[in-house]
């Protein structure tokens, strides 16, 4: 009788494990879907940052969700959307084209396991590997069971962490990113709420998780990746210090483009007509610390590209 349960427990544990791995893959959701997020960007401040997915656009004859950067003003009221990319899920796999890119690179690997590595392109312009040190299963406070990677840290800094659906550790489109890199734009994922509700929050909240996103989001055109074929921008370092890096391919095709920077009060910090494809735009006067808006516009009134860059001393 004793082996018999210790069989019958033997089997049941078996099973269970089968289970969890028969479990289908969790994809992000496609509305009202939001993270607060944050980053440090020094010793002792730390920057909010709202992401959500509002609507949706097809490319190469796929859908996407749209993930917008929500920001906010000095009065705490929203002042401006930044389009920041799109996703979807196939299989175990989340894909993600960054914006005025368009093809698509992988975001998340849901099917890693322990010593597997994979190399990610990050939101600074690196690339980046990460080793996965396990492959587990959770149950989030929405009671659905989910699989969580942990990967090993990067130069000594906090294990990043991936849950199913939700993202990483350091923020939907923010994993990957090496501290030792960026020392001052060390992200992370404060809360995730899916309609209205937190599903997921950090273990030590470093912020109160009190952003809530309602809106209903449509398929949309207003926020889309620029139409106008051959023209795209890359541009670094983010965060910048006192000068930034730029190169604008199908640079012909604009009429007169100028380059703006705002703060987040709507305040022109910089405004300057470009010249060339390729330019270094040097600060004639310190930048303080925070988040800028970059804008490129031409004088047809077209604005071809917005990035969100952190900045200053």
């Amino acid at each position: 009788m004793k082996n018999k349960s210790y069989f019958l427990m033997f089997v049941f544990l078996f099973v269970n494990v089968l289970l969890q791995k028969a479990q289908s893959t969790i994809n992000f959701p496609t509305q009202t879907a939001s993270w607060q997020e944050g980053y440090y960007l020094s010793a002792n401040q730390i920057i909010p940052e709202r992401r959500v997915l509002c609507g949706d656009t097809t490319l190469n004859n796929k859908t996407y969700a749209k993930i917008f950067s929500i920001i906010f003003n000095n009065l705490g009221i929203e002042s401006d959307r930044i389009y920041e990319g799109c996703i979807r899920s196939q299989t175990d796999y989340v894909y993600w084209i960054p914006t005025n890119e368009s093809l698509e690179i992988i975001l998340y690997d849901w099917s890693l396991e322990s010593t597997e590595t994979i190399e990610l392109k990050t939101v600074t312009g690196t690339q980046n590997i990460l080793t996965a040190k396990s492959n587990e299963y959770i149950t989030t406070s929405d009671g659905i069971l989910r699989r969580v990677i942990v990967f090993k840290s990067q130069g000594g800094g906090a294990e990043e962490v991936w849950v199913e659906g939700i993202g990483s550790s350091s923020g939907i489109i923010a994993r990957g990113v090496n501290p030792n890199e960026s020392p001052d734009y060390i992200p992370f994922l404060n809360c995730y709420r899916y309609e209205n509700e937190v599903v997921y929050s950090h273990p030590n909240p470093p912020l109160t998780c009190n952003y809530i996103f309602n809106e209903t989001c449509l398929s949309t055109s207003i926020y889309e990746v620029d139409k106008r074929e051959g023209i795209n921008l890359t541009v670094f370092p983010n965060p910048f210090l006192d000068e930034i890096e730029l190169e604008i391919i199908g640079f012909d095709l604009l009429e007169k483009p100028v380059l703006k920077i705002y703060n987040l009060q709507g305040k022109e910090v910089v405004t300057i007509y470009l010249q060339n494809p390729k330019d270094i735009i040097s600060f004639t006067q310190k930048v303080k610390k925070g988040i800028y808006l970059l804008e490129i516009s031409d004088e047809t009134g077209g604005v071809f590209f917005r990035k969100k860059m952190i900045g200053g001393w």
